[in-house]
């Protein structure tokens, strides 16, 4: 009997410490004395606490998966939009390297127009209207004064020359736009205008708007393969979040037309 005993009682509690030493380590709340006697009830209990200890450290796991899945979710969304900014950065660059070139060419083209200009000019006057060459000198004069005036949008993209700001009527900048405009478009395509406020003031280049509406219609028409269709031109207050402007470079946060 006493072999017995030593045979299945000395292994039972050398696991019950076993348990209750694992059972220590991975933070047990109930620690278990070992004492002689009912050792089958001790190695129960310890088994009782040690799967309790692995439950509770296996929700812990689990919970600590999905925080780390939500900030690596974070720090890739994030990447993406630092990925999506580098690559704005690289095209502003690229267009600010063409606009430095562009504009040191309009510079020496604008000084060569000078010459045409004012040679024409003193030509013009000096001729008789009724002079044969007359008609000559004066298409000379037109084809240099349009283009002094796309040097000066070329200086304009170049930033060597700053746009005349001053406080304008948007509403009415844009019907006078489309109305000039309306000329020069098929009868085949329609403009529909819708003005949501039409009393806005801006602080802008006219010239520039102008310009700015001219290109977006004239693009849009150029779309249809036939010639015929609609153009909608809507101007509409809006106001700029943080998000937003974090997603558009040199985008200001604040109340925008």
């Amino acid at each position: 009997l006493a072999g017995m005993v030593i045979t299945v009682v000395r292994p039972i509690t050398r696991l019950t410490r076993v348990m209750v030493s694992l059972g220590e380590h991975y933070g047990s709340v109930s620690m278990l004395s070992i004492s002689h006697g009912d050792e089958i009830n001790q190695l129960r209990r310890a088994f009782d606490n040690l799967q309790h200890q692995v439950h509770m450290r296996t929700q812990q796991l689990q919970q600590r998966t999905l925080e780390l899945d939500v900030a690596n979710k974070h720090l890739e969304a994030e990447l993406d939009h630092r990925q999506e900014l580098e690559q704005q950065l690289v095209h502003t660059q690229k267009l600010e390297s063409l606009g430095t070139l562009a504009g040191g060419i309009a510079h020496d083209f604008n000084n060569m127009l000078y010459v045409i200009l004012g040679s024409s000019k003193v030509a013009l006057r000096a001729l008789k209207v009724d002079d044969p060459v007359h008609p000559l000198v004066a298409r000379i004069d037109q084809a240099a004064e349009r283009s002094k005036s796309i040097v000066r949008q070329i200086l304009f993209f170049s930033r060597q020359q700053q746009p005349n700001r001053t406080p304008i009527d948007f509403g009415n900048t844009v019907v006078e736009s489309l109305t000039l405009l309306r000329a020069g478009l098929p009868t085949t395509i329609q403009i529909d205008l819708d003005l949501e406020d039409k009393s806005v003031t801006v602080l802008a280049d006219e010239t520039q708007i102008q310009q700015m509406i001219v290109n977006l219609v004239t693009n849009a028409f150029q779309a249809y393969p036939d010639g015929k269709g609609m153009v909608r031109v809507k101007m509409s207050s809006v106001s700029v979040s943080n998000h937003i402007a974090r997603q558009n470079l040199g985008l200001k946060v604040g109340h925008h037309v």
